[in-house]
């Protein structure tokens, strides 16, 4: 079995123009909710075996957050992936087949449309929009990524800033 959390990253800031759309750090709202998001995510006993972050400061700061409180002891090891950033659900499709059959449970951070899409893609039943800061779990009864196809998840629980318990 395969378990995969999808994450899209916590509220950013718009407040300096100048930066690039990747650059935008996450408000201090946003931190806030990435952390009680993961602290509730850990009384869940949740504990990927690897994380994988788009290269958006505000993605990636997000899975620092969730690192630094669900896998305290790996060193904080936050696998970037490119093309995550403004990726299509295809392309996550693609990047999840990707992952080596050695990891059992996977949380990738992104952005919206794309990892909403994913969710839908993968899941027959989530057609939401994922909210700042969302995340759902998928579990898959497959032994490899590589054989994971659109339909094939079963939704474990959707989690958003506004229902943390």
């Amino acid at each position: 079995m395969k378990i995969l959390y999808l994450v899209r990253h916590a509220k950013s800031s718009w407040k300096d123009a100048s930066l690039s759309d990747g650059e935008r750090p996450l408000k201090n709202r946003g931190k806030q909710d990435a952390i009680a998001m993961a602290k509730r995510l850990s009384k869940m006993m949740i504990s990927p075996d690897l994380m994988i972050s788009s290269p958006a400061k505000r993605a990636l700061k997000t899975a620092t957050i969730f690192s630094n409180i669900l896998m305290p002891t790996s060193g904080s090891a936050i696998r970037i992936e490119n093309n995550l950033y403004l990726a299509s659900a295809e392309e996550y499709l693609n990047i999840i087949r990707q992952i080596d059959r050695q990891y059992d449970c996977v949380m990738i951070f992104g952005h919206n449309p794309g990892i909403s899409e994913t969710a839908s893609l993968l899941s027959t039943g989530f057609y939401e929009n994922m909210g700042t800061c969302s995340v759902i779990g998928l579990s898959f009864e497959k032994t490899r990524w590589a054989a994971i196809k659109p339909g094939d998840a079963h939704k474990l629980f959707t989690k958003n800033r506004k229902n943390l318990d």
